[in-house]
């Protein structure tokens, strides 16, 4: 299987930044699951900025890589604004009520 982050696995700067927003979705996911829905919210916006500079280092180097990027930035950020609603109590477009959903992990309470 090969490296999410392709050629750039041998980066040390690209593998530190993957690295750490993998961290920060890791505890993100522990935040839901402490009910902390607007600290998981900050955690995974920090590591839609980190998919933000990933994307930005595989262009030109590994365009398939980069158009992955640019999806898990786009999945983050939805993701923090459902955390952020479900948090407030608010209605997220496309998702309903938050606070009655399942936990990210897709697990029902």
């Amino acid at each position: 299987m090969s490296h999410p982050l392709g050629p750039l696995a041998h980066n040390m700067t690209a593998y530190a930044i993957y690295a750490t927003a993998q961290a920060e979705m890791r505890r993100a996911y522990a935040l839901i699951d402490a009910g902390n829905y607007l600290g998981a919210a900050e955690e995974i916006d920090s590591a839609a900025r980190a998919a933000e500079v990933l994307v930005i280092a595989s262009e030109g180097v590994d365009e398939g890589r980069a158009e992955h990027w640019r999806r898990v930035v786009h999945a983050r950020r939805r993701f923090a604004e459902r955390a952020r609603g479900r948090g407030r109590g608010t209605r997220v477009p496309g998702g309903g009520v938050c606070g009655s959903p399942p936990t990210a992990r897709g697990r029902g309470r």
